[in-house]
């Protein structure tokens, strides 16, 4: 399990709130090695030092190009830019004197401003206990993985359930701003359980690498694997088809119907690509 420490300076808190509403993380360190799935523990220096919040990444860290746009005011201090999650947030900061939070956390040093300084296993571990439980989904699939007696070299369940949620859920900008565009409602099913929403590609992300909001629908977990899985899928002018294999279940009140419209026209489906989706479900007439 992989653990990074970075640091929110204490006379500008607002920052988080940029960061946490864009999906966004930005530090000057390079952050090299770290990966989806890891955790980000952020840490508020003196006068009252603590912890604030625990964070998982959702995309790799990669450098800011010159002139991008980006959420924050200051596109210059921070070069590298990661997608975030927020796993846990008190709604009050975990006081700790440095030495302290830096010994737990497995630090050679004390944290610093803008450091990005990995952590060590039980460090992860030790930090992770101090914030509340992790969510629902995030414990049932531990279970899930524990009964099923997989056993998972170099990692342990908790660690691969955490990096497969992250992977499954989407990329922090791109679920972000699929969560905003569909006004947190699953696009198929009117769902608002947001913890079981997930950004669906699509035309698949390993094949074209393309977050681009026409790209993506806002899908309850069961529906994403079902649109995934070709036995739903949504024609170019917006209506719902579900497969003869799923008549008589639940998803067949699904048939015949309009997915929610988004209200950001940047994320309305592209039809070319809902077309292509078509093409590959063999049901379809």
């Amino acid at each position: 399990m992989t653990g990074w420490v970075d640091s929110l300076s204490a006379d500008d808190l607002s920052n988080w709130e940029t960061c946490k509403r864009s999906g966004l993380w930005g530090t000057p360190s390079n952050a090299g090695g770290a990966r989806v799935g890891d955790d980000l523990f952020l840490w508020k220096p003196l006068p009252d030092s603590g912890w604030l919040v625990h964070c998982r990444l959702t995309s790799v860290p990669r450098r800011i190009r010159t002139g991008e746009p980006v959420p924050w005011d200051d596109n210059r201090t921070y070069k590298y830019v990661m997608g975030i999650e927020v796993v846990s947030e008190p709604p009050n900061h975990i006081p700790m004197r440095g030495a302290v939070g830096s010994e737990l956390a497995g630090l050679a040093h004390h944290v610093q401003l803008s450091q990005f300084a990995r952590m060590s296993e039980q460090g992860v571990r030790a930090v992770s206990a101090l914030f509340p439980q992790q969510s629902r989904v995030e414990r049932a699939l531990e279970e899930f993985l524990a009964a099923a007696g997989i056993d998972l070299p170099d990692e342990d369940h908790r660690d691969y359930a955490k990096r497969l949620i992250a992977v499954r859920r989407g990329q922090g900008p791109f679920r972000q701003g699929l969560l905003q565009a569909f006004d947190r409602t699953c696009c198929i099913s009117g769902s608002q359980v947001e913890a079981t929403l997930e950004a669906a590609h699509i035309r698949p992300f390993r094949e074209t690498g393309s977050h681009a909001p026409g790209n993506g629908l806002l899908l309850r977990a069961d529906l994403h694997t079902l649109f995934d899985l070709r036995l739903v899928t949504v024609m170019p002018f917006g209506t719902i088809r579900v497969a003869p294999d799923l008549q008589g279940s639940e998803y067949e009140d699904f048939d015949e119907r309009q997915i929610r419209r988004p209200s950001d026209q940047a994320h309305v489906p592209h039809r070319d690509a809902l077309a292509e989706h078509n093409s590959l479900c063999g049901w379809l007439t």
